[in-house]
């Protein structure tokens, strides 16, 4: 199991570099003392709002946060490109993925870093010509080195018996994470994974409900998707609803209310 090791200041280095370079547009709000930032919704967002923002407040730039999904971002500015207005961002905040997608289609400006004061402060490999690689993902199993001994490997810590009930999944809010542990459930596990029997009962049914979910952790995110492309009507029973959501309808609440009355609606 290799081991990668960052101190604390390592950590806030790298996240005050992000404040003052992103995946780059031109906009003239730039140069105005204002800036519009894409970035994901709930955990990234809140983190701009703790961290980023008041940052740039005290060099007199205003921020303004717009949280979407990485697609959404690309759609937005593709859109504003082909319809030659302004983008809708000034940074987008993309996986690597979605920057080969944006570069290939011009969306992007590369960085000066000459003008970035923190650029220095960043590790080599995230210093990347549009901007930095911003993403930190902490996924795995943790344990404690006093509780336990240290394993030799994964194996250990599902066949081991010093191990029972003294470790924890981190992560399972992670497109990375699940992809990752879906993975070690295949080798170590013993559950359904069977993704082709899901999508087939997605694919026949008549409506599809989701209850209590962010909608934003694939690949039970598209879902909603193949129901939709099936005909279904479809639901979401959230205690507050998402940023982004495709369902046709949305009621919000508590499951222990909004889920009893649905019930007896249908029955």
């Amino acid at each position: 199991m290799p081991e990668f090791k960052m101190n604390r200041r390592q950590f806030g280095l790298g996240l005050a570099a992000t404040a003052a370079a992103l995946p780059v547009l031109t906009r003239p709000s730039l140069a105005a003392g204002a800036v519009t930032v894409a970035t994901f919704p709930n955990a990234w967002e809140q983190a701009y709002n703790k961290i980023i923002t008041p940052m740039l407040a005290a060099k007199g730039t205003t921020l303004t946060i717009a949280p979407a999904l990485t697609t959404a971002q690309i759609a937005k500015v593709l859109a504003a490109k082909q319809g030659s207005a302004p983008p809708p961002y000034d940074a987008l905040l993309l996986s690597p993925g979605d920057i080969v997608v944006a570069e290939k289609n011009g969306l992007l400006q590369e960085i000066d870093p000459s003008k970035i004061p923190s650029w220095s402060k960043l590790l080599a490999p995230s210093q990347g010509k549009y901007g930095p690689t911003v993403t930190l993902e902490v996924d795995g199993f943790a344990y404690n080195p006093d509780v336990v001994p240290k394993p030799t490997g994964y194996k250990d810590l599902f066949e081991n018996p010093a191990f029972a009930g003294k470790v924890s999944w981190t992560g399972f809010d992670s497109n990375t994470a699940i992809e990752f542990y879906s993975e070690i459930a295949k080798v170590y596990g013993s559950g359904p994974y069977d993704m082709d029997a899901v999508q087939r009962a997605l694919f026949e049914c008549e409506l599809f409900v989701a209850i209590g979910t962010s909608g934003l952790v694939y690949p039970a995110a598209a879902f909603v998707h193949y129901a939709i492309g099936a005909g279904a009507d479809t639901l979401e029973l959230n205690l507050a609803p998402e940023t982004l959501s495709d369902f046709a309808q949305v009621r919000q609440g508590p499951a222990t209310e909004t889920v009893p009355a649905w019930v007896g609606e249908m029955l």
